[in-house]
């Protein structure tokens, strides 16, 4: 017991002294201080830009029926390719989007092993299954 009141009473062996002239200027670091402040505008512009693009983007059912159709099949191929329901004034077609050329749409459809091609004129209206 009488060694940790005598240690207890011991001065600290290393003084720490704070620096009186905290303003010091260093040329070093007012360099860095001004390429980080123009990195960090770049950043913002940046990041600025892409979240306009997020908030212009418009959801699928208010496309118009070919920016419905540009972006079925403009999909990247890593992503399966959506089930849609086309209405025509024959009849209501069930299947997958695959093609898009001079105005004719190409469907394939689970029940069949042939592709159907429709004429854009024809399609009334253009839907996304499980959206």
């Amino acid at each position: 017991m009488e060694r940790k009141l005598e240690n207890s009473n011991q001065k600290p062996l290393l003084y720490i002294q704070s620096i009186s002239n905290v303003n010091k200027v260093v040329p070093m670091q007012s360099k860095f201080q001004s390429n980080l402040t123009i990195s960090t505008k770049v950043k913002l512009d940046v990041e600025e830009g892409t979240q306009e693009k997020k908030t212009s983007k418009i959801p699928f059912y208010l496309l118009s029926l070919e920016e419905k159709i540009t972006t079925l099949v403009e999909q990247a191929e890593g992503i399966p390719k959506k089930i849609c329901k086309i209405v025509t004034p024959e009849r209501d077609y069930v299947g997958k989007v695959v093609g898009y050329q001079n105005e004719i749409l190409e469907i394939t459809m689970p029940e069949l092993t042939e592709s159907i091609f429709l004429p854009i004129k024809q399609i009334k209206e253009l839907h996304v299954i499980g959206i």
